[in-house]
Formats: C-alpha cells, structure tokens, sequence
C-alpha cells in the first residue's frame, strides 16, 4: 500500500531531514529526481535534501552543477533551502484530503 501512496504525495520542505533527494517529490508535486537517468554521486544516493545546503543555510549551488541539469537546478533555486527554523517536512496527497486520484466526491 505504501508505494501507492507514495506515488500520489509530495513533499512541502521545512528541515530537509526527512525528504530523500532521489525518490521523494521534493521540488515538485509530480517529480522525483531519481526519476531521471542522471548519475547521483555516490555520497547523494540515498541523502535527505537537508545535504544540498551549504554551511550558510542556502542551496549548494556548486554540489548542484556537479550532476544536475539546469532545469532541474532552477526549480531548486526557486525555493527556499530547507532550515531548521521551518520545522518538520510535511508529506501531502497530491490529489487531496483523502488522496483520491479524481475528483469525484
């Protein structure tokens, strides 16, 4: 049951301790990363995204240029970097309260 689920979540980030870069939806309701053939750096397989910040609380641009696409970096850029300061992450059912897949209520 839990893989179907997944399939119709995502992720609202606030620490970044809970989302794994790779196989969560993250930076977008309906994209994974790993969904994408790229080649994820050894150390990133199996990170949170709370890894892709740098010393200074904001995204590591440069670990980010290393392996991902500049499609893909930009949709990271385009939110804020997880912090501790925003709490826990928030797993939410893309399709609604009751993660239905339509809306025929």
């Amino acid at each position: 049951m839990w893989p179907v689920l997944e399939e119709y979540s995502f992720w609202s980030i606030g620490n970044g301790t809970s989302v794994n870069i790779c196989s969560d939806a993250g930076i977008g309701k309906d994209f994974r990363i790993g969904d994408l053939e790229l080649d994820v750096p050894v150390q990133l397989q199996n990170a949170k995204v709370a890894a892709l910040v740098n010393e200074y609380g904001v995204w590591n641009m440069e670990l980010l240029h290393d392996w991902l696409p500049t499609h893909v970096i930009e949709r990271i850029a385009a939110l804020p970097p997880p912090s501790d300061s925003a709490g826990a992450d928030v797993q939410s059912c893309i399709y609604g309260e009751y993660c239905r897949k339509n809306n025929d209520s």
